[in-house]
């Protein structure tokens, strides 16, 4: 009941932001052709670029053409951009909204636990947020075939459009996670996203910074760490147990905390 009642809530959201994505990289690999074609005389622009990575990104777009530039417009720009404003959308309102409809004392009188009402919510606004990375990056291959062959020396691997959605998604739900908890510790949504806006403001502002960008968390979604996953040079368990798994920590630390406000708050 309470998994249905939150998808109706979102559902319009959720599809907006699949057709969001598709649009973003439907319209970047529609205009490949024309980058490839003037890739040679744009070479002498990474030098103008600035900072480290980039160039790094500049210099993978040139040597590897196309999945190189796929990676920068579907995950380093896209999702980073779409997908983590998707889930602090959909996380504002999921407990903050609630309160300010008037709905959250009709959700908690029903004769289910509020451990269980906060978890039916979660999984369907996580699957909101996730399915749809997944969803766009299967449809690259596809969109492949709308341009000129002759462009694409090297084409999308899809178990490295899988692997590198996985960590992009697992990106956008620590943000959705995080801003659910802020949802239960502020009453106003408006509060919830200048508390969440300032933080990815705050972490945005350190990546591109180059002496702070090793403190933002953006660099768990950068092109550096996308790159090798599309071309399978890490494996699965290599970065699972590498870097996955803490992100899989903190949203289970994100989660706990929620979880143990959300049973003590009052109305």
């Amino acid at each position: 009941m309470i998994a249905r009642k939150t998808w109706r809530e979102v559902r319009g959201m959720t599809i907006a932001y699949f057709l969001i994505l598709e649009a973003l990289i439907a319209s970047a690999i529609l205009y490949w052709p024309e980058i490839a074609e003037n890739l040679p005389q744009l070479g002498a622009l990474k030098n103008m670029l600035p900072g480290e990575f980039m160039k790094r990104m500049f210099q993978g777009i040139m040597d590897s053409g196309f999945p190189a530039y796929v990676t920068v417009q579907q995950f380093f720009k896209g999702i980073n951009i779409a997908g983590i404003a998707c889930a602090v959308l959909i996380g504002t309102g999921s407990i903050s909204g609630e309160r300010e409809n008037g709905t959250l004392d009709m959700l908690l009188s029903r004769p289910i636990s509020r451990s269980r009402i906060l978890f039916h919510k979660w999984w369907v606004l996580a699957l909101c947020v996730m399915v749809p990375v997944y969803l766009s990056s299967a449809t690259i291959p596809w969109m492949e075939l709308w341009i000129d062959p002759k462009t694409i020396e090297n084409r999308c691997s899809f178990g490295g459009l899988m692997h590198a959605s996985w960590r992009a998604s697992l990106f956008c739900l620590f943000f959705l996670t995080l801003t659910m908890l802020f949802s239960v510790f502020l009453r106003e949504q408006v509060k919830v996203a200048f508390a969440i806006g300032g933080i990815i403001v705050l972490q945005v502002g350190m990546f591109f910074v180059q002496v702070l960008r090793h403190y933002s968390i953006f660099r768990l979604s950068d092109y550096d760490v996308y790159w090798p996953m599309m071309i399978g040079n890490r494996d699965f368990a290599r970065t699972f147990w590498g870097e996955d798994i803490w992100l899989i920590v903190a949203i289970g630390a994100l989660y706990g905390a929620t979880w143990w406000r959300f049973r003590k708050m009052d109305l």
